[in-house]
């Protein structure tokens, strides 16, 4: 059973590479949309301790 694919192994055409080019393409980590939440990850700045108990 042979499948045909109309993507997989052929040349894609790329629209957008001259916008990456000259650096005027948008990518989703420059939108801004209403509503959007922030997030940030704080971490400890003291390591992590191993106990034991005897």
């Amino acid at each position: 059973m042979k499948q045909q694919f109309n993507i997989v192994g052929k040349d894609v055409p790329r629209t957008d590479a001259e916008a990456k080019a000259r650096g005027s393409a948008i990518y989703t980590d420059d939108m801004k949309l209403p509503g959007m939440l922030h997030g940030k990850i704080v971490r400890s700045p003291v390591a992590p301790r191993s106990y034991s108990t005897y």
